[in-house]
């Protein structure tokens, strides 16, 4: 068998004395389907153990998988962790994520949005291959390469957005990293001070749409520069105007999440008790 616990319907392997990573069941494919959610911290038989890692091939090829939720404490994507999970419409890397490993995200053709955590230094190759419907990619400011074909496509890319946070370029080993109509067809957006670097690296300089952004202060929603109860009520508005949609908004996302929503309320709400 490929896994040394069950617990909840949920496989796991020890990467550690006293932690797991989530790995496949009996059989390789077709272990999970639906929306799961993946627990923080399993005990068995007295032992406490915490979830830190997707082991390779954990989800592979789970084709009626639909959403995972991760815990917190999630370190790692293996290789080929949600390889062919062709229903995968929605999930969020936790941001202590560090690594995205070789066709982490192969062919999951369904996903739509995807904002790489701060933590990570390293997209594996082909880890986004194949996302046929990726319209928004966000990509941490702790980014420092991609590998050949990390957003690469063998007929069509839907990308619309790129936001990359890192000050420095991250390196691509290849013009591959991306398909070739996203270069000319998307908007690569990265932080003003680091325009020019972009334009001047490979092969960054192959967008054609490229703008800067300047650092934003978080929950400042109505952009006067401060933050008050008036940027409260506007981004509650916002939420309830629907646009809590949209894949990336550096000013009203506050709790750094990718998401606008409700969290990013409660946030604003405890950052202005403490003011």
């Amino acid at each position: 068998m490929a896994h040394d616990l069950e617990v909840d319907g949920i496989y796991y392997n020890k990467t550690g004395e006293n932690t797991l990573g989530v790995t496949y069941g009996p059989a390789l494919y077709n272990t999970y389907k639906g929306d799961i959610v993946i627990p923080q911290n399993v005990t068995v038989d007295g032992v406490n153990y915490v979830v830190n890692a997707v082991d390779d091939k954990a989800f592979q090829l789970c084709v009626r998988l639909t959403g995972v939720k991760l815990p917190a404490t999630i370190t790692r994507i293996g290789d080929e962790g949600f390889s062919r999970c062709t229903q995968l419409t929605h999930i969020t890397l936790p941001e202590a994520v560090t690594m995205v490993g070789d066709s982490a995200f192969y062919a999951c053709m369904r996903l739509q949005e995807i904002v790489i955590p701060d933590a990570v230094t390293s997209i594996g190759r082909e880890a986004f291959f194949n996302c046929g419907d990726l319209t928004d990619v966000v990509l941490g400011s702790g980014l420092q390469e991609l590998k050949t074909m990390a957003f690469g496509c063998t007929t069509v890319s839907m990308i619309e957005s790129i936001t990359c946070r890192a000050a420095v370029p991250p390196v691509m080993e290849a013009a591959d990293c991306f398909f070739a109509t996203v270069y000319s067809d998307a908007t690569l957006t990265v932080p003003a001070a680091s325009l020019s670097a972009y334009q001047q690296t490979d092969w960054w300089n192959l967008f054609l749409n490229v703008e800067g952004y300047n650092d934003v202060l978080l929950g400042d929603v109505d952009g006067d520069g401060a933050l008050t109860v008036g940027d409260l009520a506007d981004l509650i508005d916002m939420i309830l105007a629907g646009n809590d949609s949209v894949a990336y908004n550096p000013v009203a996302d506050c709790d750094q999440d990718g998401i606008v929503g409700i969290g990013d309320v409660a946030e604003l709400i405890d950052t202005l008790l403490k003011s």
